[in-house]
C-alpha cells in the first residue's frame, strides 16, 4: 500500500504541475499574448518578449508553439538595439490552447479571443471540429478527442 500511495503522490505533483504551469502560461498570455485569425494560418495565438529564455520555457509547457527571431525592434533608451523574439501556434494548435487558456484569462482578453475565434470559424465547415476539421465536432467545436484532452487537463484528470 505505502508503494502505491508513493505513486499516487508522484502523478498528483505531476497533475498539479501542469496545472500551475498552464496557469502561469495563461498569466504570461494575458500580459504579453495576442491572438489574431488570418485565411494562411486560421487561428493564431502569440507572444513576444525579449527573453527568449522565457520563450523556451513557455515552449516546454505547450511544444507546438514555434520560436521565431530575434528580430529589431527599436532602440533603448541608452541606444543599444532592442531585439526581441516572438513564439506563436496556429490553427488547431491555437484553438486547442483558446479552450485550455479561455477560463484562465480575463475577461478583456477573452474578448480578443473570441474575436479571432469568431473570425476563425466561417473558415471552418460547418458541423466539423475546429481543431480537425476532418472530423465531426463534438462539443465547444471540438472533435471528441481534443475535447476530451481539454476536459482532463481542466478538471486534472490523467
Amino acid at each position: 500500500a505505502a508503494s502505491s500511495m508513493g505513486e499516487h503522490d508522484r502523478r498528483m505533483d505531476a497533475q498539479t504541475r501542469r496545472e500551475m504551469n498552464l496557469h502561469w502560461l495563461a498569466g504570461f498570455f494575458e500580459g504579453e499574448g495576442s491572438t489574431y485569425a488570418s485565411h494562411r494560418h486560421g487561428l493564431s495565438m502569440m507572444i513576444g518578449n525579449t527573453n527568449v529564455a522565457v520563450l523556451r520555457r513557455i515552449q516546454k509547457i505547450y511544444p507546438p508553439f514555434k520560436l521565431h527571431g530575434p528580430y529589431h525592434n527599436g532602440f533603448y533608451k541608452n541606444g543599444d538595439k532592442k531585439w526581441i523574439s516572438s513564439i506563436a501556434v496556429h490553427g488547431e494548435n491555437a484553438g486547442f490552447l483558446a479552450c485550455l487558456l479561455g477560463p484562465l484569462l480575463s475577461s478583456q482578453k477573452n474578448i480578443q479571443l473570441n474575436r479571432a475565434w469568431n473570425a476563425w470559424r466561417p473558415y471552418v465547415r460547418f458541423g466539423r471540429a475546429i481543431c480537425h476539421p476532418t472530423r465531426p465536432s463534438y462539443a465547444r467545436g471540438l472533435c471528441g478527442s481534443c475535447y476530451q484532452r481539454a476536459w482532463q487537463l481542466r478538471h486534472r484528470v490523467s
